[in-house]
């Protein structure tokens, strides 16, 4: 349904503290995403940084990410680095209707295994990938290659996290229509320490959806953004 454009890279010299990554969010900065600043060792000396942007504004990525270098939120925490090497590419989100064919199972990014909040990848595709390999394996015992016998992968997969990666492209939407003031408006309200402590209970990155009830329970006033 949707493709996000992504660069990032890998640098050093760095002064970070390796407990927290840092997330950056603004029209100027990621337009329809977020940026990040994430250590990669004990010492904060190395990280990686990044941001995705969606599809269609019209700059590039690299544009947006030599912004981020600048923009003066960031820069003091980026101060003397060096870029050891850029990366760069594309993420795909909004589950597929099929992922099966006869001879053909699709898995990860090609099957479109991500989750929509965050772009991140790396669970979805390592458990739709064991429902991949078990019924391959299945078919290859049973030597049935059909589009009818494959279609089980599909159900097997949607069953884990078909809910919650549909629920993550409708807070995505949410997300692709605030504008920079909404936004700081609603960080500020979920700074509330019964939030908070919420989250830190009932927090799952790879199932956000859990969240809901248990947030409304306590605070039914963000029944609005919902």
């Amino acid at each position: 349904k949707e493709f996000l454009r992504g660069i990032g890279a890998e640098i050093t010299n760095t002064n970070l503290d390796p407990e927290f990554v840092e997330i950056f969010l603004g029209e100027k900065i990621a337009p329809g995403f977020f940026a990040w600043i994430i250590p990669t060792n004990d010492k904060g000396t190395q990280a990686r940084i990044g941001l995705c942007i969606s599809q269609n504004i019209t700059e590039s990525p690299k544009f947006y990410l030599q912004n981020f270098l600048e923009n003066k939120n960031s820069s003091k925490l980026l101060q003397d680095i060096k870029i050891e090497k850029y990366i760069g590419g594309v993420i795909p989100l909004g589950l597929l209707k099929k992922t099966y064919a006869s001879n053909v199972l699709v898995v990860g990014d090609a099957a479109a295994q991500v989750k929509p909040a965050s772009g991140g990848g790396i669970y979805t595709g390592l458990l739709s990938a064991s429902h991949c390999a078990s019924v391959a394996l299945e078919a290859l015992q049973k030597n049935n290659f059909s589009s009818q016998f494959l279609k089980k992968y599909h159900k097997l997969f949607y069953t884990d996290i078909g809910r919650e990666l549909f629920l993550g492209m409708k807070f995505r939407k949410i997300f692709k229509n605030l504008s920079d003031n909404q936004m700081d408006k609603y960080i500020k309200k979920f700074q509330n320490p019964k939030i908070t402590e919420i989250i830190t209970k009932y927090g799952d990155i790879d199932y956000p959806s859990k969240l809901v009830k248990p947030l409304l329970k306590k605070i039914p006033t963000l029944i609005g953004l919902i």
